[in-house]
């Protein structure tokens, strides 16, 4: 939990300004001062209206990269894949799959286990791909919030999905801070997180974009291995 108190000597009247939002680009001035449970650094973020929450800093860092097997390590990371993949391949024919951002081992293991052809892009934002080149599901977990440009990225997947393909996206939910407390949310994470959304702000930006977004979840559960996030499935408009 943050000591406002005592964060408050450590910060600048210059740290004190207005933001402008990277999505909508109202200038905001509502801030969290905040810290992160697990390095104890601390961070500002702005609180847009329109349910973006952002830092001006671009993220440092990588996320930590699971590196010994478990199989409670596998089931947790695995679980998405197992949950939605039931409804994904009643809605689509092909089974070829881009893991957006930096894959995560166990669900790649699961998509194969299911029978996906599994390609990865550690780097989506600056990876070149084939013109020609398509995709039936693009999975976004735990990986938009960690973009420069996210509006790009999204725009990037509508490009690279067929005619019919779905964007699975998982990412935090900013309406939780206001849910749990501001202290209470988990994903200040400024090595790795840049933006973050909630379930209005995404669902408009894709709508635009042409998806047609057909679940919009908000996710509490800790059976899965993040939680106080959303989870989307968007089909590619085909009409």
């Amino acid at each position: 939990m943050l000591n406002l108190k005592k964060e408050a000597t450590k910060l600048s009247i210059g740290d004190l300004r207005i933001g402008n939002c990277p999505i909508c680009k109202a200038y905001v001035s509502h801030i969290f001062f905040m810290q992160d449970v697990d390095t104890k650094v601390s961070s500002k973020w702005f609180s847009c209206s329109c349910g973006v929450v952002f830092q001006n800093q671009l993220p440092t860092g990588k996320k930590n990269v699971e590196e010994k097997f478990s199989q409670k390590t596998y089931d947790d990371f695995a679980y998405p894949v197992k949950m939605y993949s039931p409804v994904i391949e009643e809605l689509i024919y092909g089974r070829k799959v881009l893991l957006a951002g930096q894959p995560n081992t166990y669900q790649e293991q699961e998509f194969e286990r299911r029978g996906w052809v599994v390609i990865k892009s550690d780097d989506f934002e600056k990876q070149k791909f084939k013109e020609s080149e398509k995709f039936n599901l693009i999975w976004l977990y735990n990986n938009l919030e960690r973009f420069t440009d996210p509006i790009a990225s999204l725009m990037l997947c509508h490009k690279l999905l067929a005619e019919d393909g779905i964007l699975f996206i998982a990412s935090p939910d900013t309406d939780f801070i206001s849910t749990r407390g501001s202290s209470g949310f988990t994903h200040w994470k400024p090595s790795t997180n840049h933006i973050m959304w909630n379930r209005r702000s995404i669902t408009r930006h894709l709508e635009n974009l042409g998806f047609n977004v057909i679940l919009n979840r908000q996710n509490y559960e800790h059976r899965f291995p993040s939680w106080d996030d959303f989870h989307v499935l968007a089909q590619k408009k085909f009409f």
